[in-house]
């Protein structure tokens, strides 16, 4: 059963395609633990944080996304599955961490510290994302494929919105059990889409890389050659006047 309408995909595509497929059945379900309303909850019914806070850690995803402009600049210049990787990694490691934040107060503010900091990550997650469709899907397909991993990706996130409200709901402190869960959910997709390919980027990378230090050396070599001109005159006059004066 063709449950992702992979023959409606251009060959070459195919394979790219069900990888992040594959991946954001993982990673649907682990960014969704911690989007915006999802963290909402957390800091309501876990550190019965103030509606200050709340409405603090609701706004987190619109201040964060700004960062994409940031990302985007790094994201041209670096390879991008490499680059997708430490961002997922960061991600990971900041939720996990959530575990060891007290259920206190002051581990509210702590907690949407963490979730900035994350929400931050992911949003370089989104930039370079954006990369992996630009390069390996036809402009054709590319706005269809997209919506399909999107469609995805939010159906994950509101089901495990759903089902954190009811955990919290049954146990506040059922937190330091649920994000180190959540974060190996987030592991298996990072291992998920190691198998990207990025078609093209082997030719785009060195050519970035390389013009700057191709202009020194051109630079360098219109300087120096006066100088090389100016040394064989000299030579030549001094091998005339030898001849003349023998």
């Amino acid at each position: 059963m063709d449950l992702f309408r992979t023959r409606t995909v251009p060959l070459m595509a195919r394979s790219n395609y069900l990888i992040e497929m594959r991946h954001i059945l993982a990673w649907g379900v682990f960014i969704g633990m911690y989007e915006g309303a999802g963290s909402s909850i957390v800091v309501a019914k876990t550190f019965h944080g103030s509606e200050e806070l709340i409405t603090i850690v609701m706004a987190i995803p619109t201040i964060a996304n700004l960062m994409g402009l940031v990302w985007g600049s790094i994201a041209a210049t670096r390879p991008k599955l490499q680059l997708f990787t430490l961002f997922g990694v960061g991600n990971v490691l900041l939720i996990a961490s959530i575990a060891l934040t007290p259920q206190t107060t002051w581990g509210g503010w702590i907690f949407a510290g963490q979730i900035a900091l994350a929400r931050t990550l992911l949003a370089g997650c989104v930039t370079v994302r954006s990369g992996f469709w630009k390069h390996n899907y036809p402009t054709a397909m590319r706005g269809r494929i997209a919506a399909r991993i999107q469609i995805v990706r939010y159906s994950l996130g509101i089901a495990a919105v759903f089902c954190v409200s009811l955990l919290f709901d049954a146990d506040p402190s059922y937190y330091i059990y649920v994000y180190p869960t959540v974060a190996l959910i987030g592991t298996f997709g990072l291992f998920q889409i190691q198998g990207l390919r990025v078609r093209g980027e082997r030719l785009t990378l060195p050519r970035l890389t390389m013009r700057p230090a191709r202009r020194r050396v051109t630079g360098i070599a219109s300087c120096s050659a006066p100088s090389s001109m100016r040394s064989a005159l000299f030579a030549k006059i001094a091998t005339i006047a030898a001849t003349a004066s023998a």
